[in-house]
């Protein structure tokens, strides 16, 4: 790839901002990452339960169906365990070791999920990929990879406590996690300068016009994504939202005074954005699902996110453009 200004030495150009859009685009990564982490488990969770349901289903019966896609899962997770130390410098014996060992751990896992309750399950997954990440960042010396493995850990850990009975519910929250690792994953492809354009204007101006041309081309971007950003929050936190519903019980937390407030139906037309969104989060949801607003909070953040970096690039290259400075877009060689 030949050597380009990227968004971060754009940013750089306004030190404040760079830095927390630094950090923001860190916390987007982990949250991204941990969300691809969780949707890998909750999936391969559910659909092994299933297989051991099928399994049961099929016990003592002529259709082989169930022990035939088991036998097969455990060849495979056998064999995946002998070829992922394949560069690693262990020898023969302790290579098969590791993969009889991670055969031993699947099936003993796949018995669990149908003696267990579900949130006994996944407690006892968070503590074991925690340790699996802990291990790894403190062989490789990263304090914050070690600090936000700790956190995650805790944090998934308190979750399962309060999960659904049982594993059906695996396929509407990696939806949830789906829409947010896309949504983020736009706003951070917005931060690099990676998100989708027409190039065709930018390669035929010269360097010298190209600041300006940019300039304008995210300025209008930044327009368009803030309407979009409007658009998506008066929908969930508009006071004629269809998210906000009677609340008739409240958690533990919620103040007795607030519990006043928030009882009052329908809500004042004036009614204060902390208010309206405490009538959103506490509205009631069907048990085992996820809040639908949760889902849909997802586009006005990341619209949120992606209009103000269009706005920073679209500032930093005006005051190019004031300056008389050139640009030239990266070139990558693939």
């Amino acid at each position: 790839m030949a050597e380009e200004r990227n968004s971060a030495e754009l940013a750089d150009r306004i030190p404040a901002f760079g830095r927390v859009d630094h950090l923001v685009f860190k916390v987007e990564s982990v949250v991204v990452v941990a969300a691809l982490i969780a949707m890998s488990i909750f999936v391969f969770v559910d659909v092994l339960y299933q297989l051991m349901v099928a399994i049961d289903q099929y016990h003592g019966q002529s259709d082989p169906k169930g022990w035939l896609i088991a036998g097969l899962l455990i060849v495979f997770v056998g064999a995946m365990g002998y070829a992922s130390t394949s560069n690693v410098h262990f020898s023969q014996g302790k290579r098969i070791g590791i993969s009889v060992g991670a055969t031993l751990a699947l099936i003993g896992f796949s018995v669990s999920l149908t003696q267990l309750e579900s949130s006994t399950v996944y407690r006892a997954l968070s503590i074991g990929v925690g340790a699996v990440l802990v291990w790894h960042f403190q062989k490789t010396g990263s304090k914050p990879g070690l600090i936000v493995s700790l956190a995650a850990t805790a944090l998934f850990f308190w979750f399962s406590g309060g999960i659904p009975q049982g594993y059906s519910w695996a396929q509407s929250y990696s939806l949830l996690l789906l829409l947010w690792v896309g949504f983020l994953g736009a706003s951070m492809a917005a931060r690099q300068r990676r998100h989708l354009r027409v190039d065709l204007a930018r390669k035929l101006l010269s360097p010298q016009k190209l600041p300006l041309f940019n300039a304008l081309s995210y300025s209008a971007a930044a327009i368009f994504s803030g309407i979009i950003f409007y658009l998506s929050y008066i929908y969930i936190f508009d006071v004629q939202s269809t998210y906000i519903r009677p609340i008739w019980e409240f958690p533990d937390w919620v103040p007795a005074g607030l519990q006043e407030t928030l009882q009052v139906w329908p809500p004042p037309e004036d009614a204060g954005l902390f208010e309206r969104i405490m009538r959103v989060v506490l509205s009631p949801i069907e048990s085992g699902e996820p809040p639908d607003w949760l889902k849909v909070l997802a586009i006005p953040v990341a619209f949120a996110l992606i209009t103000i970096r269009f706005g920073m690039h679209a500032f930093v290259f005006l005051r190019m453009a004031l300056r008389k400075e050139s640009f030239e877009e990266a070139v990558e060689v693939h």
